[in-house]
Parts: structure tokens; C-alpha cells; sequence
């Protein structure tokens, strides 16, 4: 009997180990994440395409860069934050990367990263 209860004790140690707490706990409240994301969509709506755009991609590709930085340093709960602003971070990536950009292709990359930054703050300022 004592063998079956040992047993039974390891392998739900065990099972316990194979959870990813992150994917079910999601992050709570952070004042820090809340204003890099702010900042970040600022950036994006202020964008000019009159002017050199890539300065202004690159601009905002640092915040997000901070906010990743952070949430990892964070711990292991800040996944779903990391992960809700990977899509915003590969378009401005792919943005920050052209040396020289139309107007009409900076409108577009403007549009949607207005969009996707409009997502991930209401998606970060709506924990608790």
C-alpha cells in the first residue's frame, strides 16, 4: 500500500511540473508595461510621412523592444503580455528596417500599426 501511495505522490509531483503556469495565470496589473504600451501607440499615431519614417519606426521598435525586455525580466507570468505584443513588434520590425519608405506605404504600415498598438493597450491596460 505504502509502494501505491509513493508512487501515486511522484507522478502527481510530476504531472505538476508539466503545467506552464503561464499559459493559465494571466499577468496582473503593471504601471510600467502600461506606459511603454501607451507610449508606443503615441509614437504610432504621431507618425509623420512627410518625414523620414524610419527613425519614427525605429522609435517605436525600441519601446516595444522595452516593454520585452521588461515583461522578461519579469518572470515567467508576463508570457501572455510577450505574446500579445508579438505581432506589433514583426510589423515594425519589417518597417524599421527600410532605409526609405513612400508616403503611401508609410500610410498603410501606419494604419496598422495604430491598429495592432490600439489592440495590445487595451488588451495590457484591461488587466487587474
Amino acid at each position: 500500500m505504502r509502494k501505491i501511495i509513493l508512487a501515486f505522490t511522484l507522478l502527481s509531483l510530476t504531472a505538476c511540473n508539466t503545467v506552464d503556469v503561464s499559459s493559465i495565470i494571466p499577468s496582473f496589473w503593471d504601471d510600467n508595461q502600461s506606459r511603454s504600451i501607451i507610449t508606443s501607440y503615441q509614437l504610432a499615431v504621431n507618425v509623420d510621412c512627410d518625414n523620414p519614417t524610419q527613425p519614427q519606426a525605429k522609435a517605436i521598435q525600441y519601446e516595444l523592444q522595452w516593454f520585452e525586455l521588461y515583461s522578461r525580466s519579469k518572470g515567467m507570468l508576463q508570457k501572455d503580455v510577450i505574446n500579445l505584443i508579438d505581432p506589433l513588434q514583426k510589423t515594425v520590425n519589417e518597417w524599421a528596417e527600410k532605409d526609405k519608405s513612400s508616403p503611401a506605404y508609410c500610410k498603410l504600415k501606419k494604419q496598422i500599426v495604430v491598429k495592432q498598438a490600439e489592440t495590445a493597450s487595451k488588451a495590457v491596460l484591461g488587466r487587474y
